[in-house]
């Protein structure tokens, strides 16, 4: 299992497709999404950069427990980078440690 998420290191080359993500599963314009619209957010950037990273929808809740700070159940724009940004250095209790893979852009 490779979790990805090395483009994080560099995140302004990529902020643009994690945007994209956030904003095309927030269709109700909250500014905030919940962990099922994280999923598709996440398979969304999978669409464009095969980072293996594949959370179920349990993982996804535990990190959002980290991740939002006004414990809102949902999780705004810079909380969600918190969200990947921890997923990279696995900070999350259900991740190994198992070295990082590197993206493959897949479009």
């Amino acid at each position: 299992m490779g979790f990805l998420w090395n483009f994080l290191t560099n995140i302004d080359n990529f902020q643009w497709v994690i945007e994209k993500a956030f904003n095309q599963v927030d269709v109700d314009g909250s500014g905030e999404i919940s962990a099922e619209e994280i999923e598709n957010a996440i398979s969304y950037i999978n669409s464009y950069y095969d980072t293996g990273f594949h959370p179920t929808l349990d993982q996804i809740k535990i990190g959002v427990e980290f991740c939002d700070v006004d414990k809102s159940g949902k999780i705004s724009f810079p909380e969600f980078m918190d969200l990947l940004r921890k997923l990279s250095r696995y900070e999350f209790p259900f991740q190994n440690s198992e070295p990082q893979t590197q993206l493959t852009q897949t479009k």
